[in-house]
């Protein structure tokens, strides 16, 4: 993998990117998954002509391979290029799948792609509980980007009663568990839980945090 950097970059041989290529490729296949982001970059045709004819089919698969592997960070980008429609069509519910098999592994920054995800799938209010908790856990984790989502979500919460849309004041109450859906009373709280369906939609956020080996 060093060997190829060297030879990616010109550090103290002659700069050969077909050679890195090579190498990396042997670093992949051996399992040394810091060498596929590299792959995909070169086969993308990221590094110009002199790294062949851009193969995007060919740079999502080492990514794919990868994330089919375990590999968190691949499984993050996979997802990401799901997303975001970049190198791979753009497929939400893939993009959730990869996401959520890299948020079991702690992933900040698929916590954070997937409430997006979530958002552009179900839309708000719908989505509040999953996105609140996933932007407070990769916030707690020092993602950035997911601090200042989670600033504006709870703009977002605070702004009217989940059970029957009233304003709300400066101290409304919230739900302890996802924090993602405020009221104007204890009373509409209970019959939101109760009746309204936020029970269901604050176990299946939480869902989204479990840790594979925890899942029954």
């Amino acid at each position: 993998f060093n060997l190829g950097g060297m030879y990616a970059k010109g550090q103290g041989v002659r700069k050969d990117l077909e050679e890195a290529k090579k190498l990396y490729m042997m670093a992949h296949e051996a399992g040394y998954f810091r060498a596929t982001s590299n792959l995909f970059v070169l086969f993308k045709g990221g590094c110009g002509p002199a790294a062949g004819v851009p193969d995007m089919e060919k740079a999502i698969g080492f990514y794919r391979q990868a994330a089919e592997s375990g590999d968190a960070v691949s499984q993050f980008n996979l997802g990401l290029r799901y997303h975001q429609g970049k190198g791979a069509e753009k497929d939400l519910n893939k993009a959730k799948a990869w996401y959520g098999k890299a948020i079991k592994q702690g992933s900040a920054g698929a916590m954070y792609g997937l409430a997006s995800v979530l958002q552009d799938i179900e839309g708000l209010p719908a989505a509040l509980p999953a996105m609140s908790l996933l932007f407070r856990t990769a916030t707690a984790k020092g993602h950035a980007e997911a601090r200042n989502s989670l600033a504006q979500l709870e703009q977002i919460v605070r702004r009217q009663c989940a059970a029957c849309g009233a304003a709300l004041g400066a101290t409304p109450s919230v739900c302890s568990r996802c924090k993602g859906a405020a009221y104007c009373s204890k009373a509409c709280q209970k019959k939101h839980w109760k009746k309204g369906g936020h029970k269901r939609a604050c176990k299946q956020a939480q869902q989204y945090l479990v840790a594979e080996d925890e899942e029954e």
